[in-house]
């Protein structure tokens, strides 16, 4: 079966845990020393294990494929819960369990809340989105939407350098109009500069590679079979 056991969830959590609070001080070491560059261009240690780290993106690469998997099921079966009361609720709840147990632990969990809170609600969100035919549906499914989805690891990839390039610019001392107006170009130009990037890097990188990738797999599973 491909099935995931579902013993694989608590113990991604209770690792993690375990790594980002016994373990922190020899892990921010080890990532200063061999994986940290710089404040210019890099979160510094910590903040690489909470936000950067794979091991505390692996929930979140498991909440998308059980949403994916589970959207596909429904439709194949061309059958649907009472979404509407059943997955929202389940995705409200789930996040004021985890903020309570979070404020219970004194904050011990807070390095993990991004994580644990967001991943699992957004899932089932998105799950619920997908099956369902509201506006919101409609509107997530416009070209626009599908563009920016597309596009949307080129962007991950290419905004740290847009942003970097531009951290020096548009910069005020202190609150005015003047600073306002600075910073609504800065972010609109930061929106440009990363999408225009991330479309050409979409186009010329990423794409021809998945196409090239996929080619090989295929002739490689044709001549197993």
């Amino acid at each position: 079966s491909s099935r995931i056991p579902h013993w694989i969830y608590p113990l991604d959590f209770l690792m993690s845990l375990l790594l980002f609070d016994l373990f922190a001080e020899p892990m921010t070491t080890f990532v200063k020393q061999w994986l940290y560059a710089n404040d210019k261009i890099s979160s510094g240690p910590r903040g690489w294990l909470i936000y950067f780290a794979p091991p505390l993106r692996l929930l979140e690469f498991i909440a998308g494929m059980l949403a994916s998997r589970a959207c596909i099921s429904f439709r194949e079966r061309r059958s649907a819960p009472p979404f509407s009361s059943t997955i929202l609720t389940l995705t409200l709840l789930w996040c004021i369990v985890v903020v309570t147990v979070e404020s219970l632990t004194s904050g011990r969990l807070n390095i993990l809340l991004s994580n644990i809170v967001f991943a699992p609600a957004l899932a089932l969100f998105l799950l619920y989105v997908c099956l369902s035919s509201g506006w919101l549906n409609s509107a997530l499914s416009s070209r626009a939407f599908l563009f920016m989805g597309d596009i949307s690891y080129s962007v991950y990839v290419w905004s740290f350098f847009v942003m970097t390039l531009l951290a020096g610019s548009f910069v005020s001392a202190e609150w005015s109009i003047e600073a306002g107006i600075n910073s609504t170009i800065k972010v609109a130009l930061n929106v440009f500069l990363t999408t225009a990037a991330a479309y050409g890097s979409y186009l010329l990188i990423e794409s021809p590679a998945r196409h090239w990738l996929r080619a090989i797999l295929v002739r490689r599973i044709a001549e197993r079979g």
